[in-house]
Order: structure tokens, then C-alpha cells, then sequence
């Protein structure tokens, strides 16, 4: 990767990382698609790079939750009881995706899904909890715990279910793309618990704002 490449990515990561903390959305909403333009840029094969761009990007969640989840935790902001309630159908649902069937989608369906996702998805899990009568602050607390289990089991599945891909570059582990995994870590880590201390000073209709504005703009991108 070009110095330009590795900038870009952990400039992401950086934006990635405080979103993550202040809104608990994981950041692969921010990744994916600078992702696309930097495999791109790569020459990577053209089959491919959605599916490595959108699995890079839950990789990356790993880290950059659990920098979150530390950061909220420490201030008592995550019902536990909640996230264990949820994990293990997201969990399911992870591991059906990152299989086999993620691999068989073709790339022009998965950009369309991708960009759905975008705009509906990440909706989904805090309303949901705050329809079920969850503080606001602790309602986004806990989806960053919810994104661990979530991006553990994609992650799996994804590499799973694309190992010995022939179009896959060097650095793969299947659709994973270890080099740019470890530019974005490298910054989101200390930029998600920033995002979690921001959380706590702003009030919810502040929070939903930004979420609202980050997200149609990302679909509009």
C-alpha cells in the first residue's frame, strides 16, 4: 500500500473509532466505503472487493468495540443483562451471513444491500431498546456491546466461508484484508474511547442529530 492508501485508512479509522464510541455503531458504516475506493486503488479483483471491503470492515470492529465497550463500561453505561439477551440471535445471524451465502452473493446486490443497511440497519438495534423503556445514553452504551459478539461471528463466517478464494490478494485471511485491518485498528482503539467521554456530555437529541446526519450522508455517498 501507497503512503497515501495507509493515510487514508487510518484517517477512517480515526473517524471510525470516535463514532463508534459516541453512538455505538462500530464504525464499518464510515470504513467500508473508503474501503472499496483504497481496494480499488489496489487493483484488487473487481469480484471481490465489496466482500472484502464490508468483512475488513467487521475485523476492524473487533478492536475498536472492545476500546468502546472498556470505555463505557468503566462508567457503568452498558446493561449487561441486555446485551446477553440480544447476543445470541445477532450472533446466529452473524454467522449465516459471514458463510458461504455471503460469498455467493454477486457484488452488485451486495453494494445495493450494503447501502441499505446503511440507512435502516443501524437503526435497528437502539430504537429497539429504547422501545423497551432503555435510558437513551444506556441504549447506545450497549450496542457497542452488542457489536463485539456481531463482528466475532461475521468475522469467522467471512473468513470461513471465503478461505481459498483464488482472487483473493496477499495478506487475506479469506475476505479479511490483514494490513489494512491493522492501519484502521491503530487509531480507531484510541479514538472510540474519545467518542464514548464526547457520549457523555451531549444530550440525546444532540446524539440523534449526528446519527441521523452521518448516516443519510454515508447512504447519499
Amino acid at each position: 500500500m501507497s503512503i497515501i492508501d495507509i493515510s487514508m485508512l487510518m484517517l477512517c479509522g480515526g473517524i471510525a473509532g470516535f463514532l463508534a464510541g459516541l453512538l455505538g455503531i462500530g464504525g464499518g458504516m464510515i470504513l467500508v466505503p473508503f474501503m472499496i475506493i483504497v481496494f480499488n486503488h489496489l487493483g484488487f479483483s473487481q469480484e471481490v472487493i465489496v466482500h472484502m471491503a464490508i468483512a475488513t470492515g467487521m475485523a476492524t470492529i473487533l478492536f475498536t468495540t472492545t476500546s468502546a465497550i472498556w470505555a463505557h463500561h468503566k462508567h457503568g453505561s452498558i446493561d449487561w443483562r441486555l446485551v446477553a439477551t440480544l447476543s445470541p440471535g445477532l450472533v446466529v445471524g452473524s454467522l449465516i451471513g459471514g458463510s458461504e451465502i455471503f460469498e455467493a452473493i454477486n457484488t452488485s446486490w451486495l453494494s445495493l444491500f450494503f447501502a441499505i443497511f446503511i440507512v435502516y440497519g443501524a437503526f435497528i438495534t437502539v430504537p429497539f431498546m429504547l422501545w423497551c423503556n432503555v435510558k437513551p445514553h444506556t441504549a447506545m452504551a450497549s450496542s457497542s456491546g452488542l457489536g463485539f459478539p456481531i463482528a466475532a461471528a461475521a468475522t469467522i463466517g467471512y473468513m470461513y466461508g471465503s478461505w481459498g478464494n483464488p482472487n483473493l490478494p496477499a495478506g487475506s485471511l479469506g475476505f479479511v484484508y490483514l494490513p489494512a485491518v491493522l492501519c484502521i485498528v491503530a487509531v480507531s482503539i484510541f479514538t472510540a474511547p474519545l467518542g464514548a467521554k464526547m457520549a457523555r456530555k451531549l444530550n440525546i437529541a444532540q446524539l440523534k442529530r449526528i446519527f441521523g446526519v452521518m448516516l443519510f450522508m454515508l447512504a447519499a455517498f
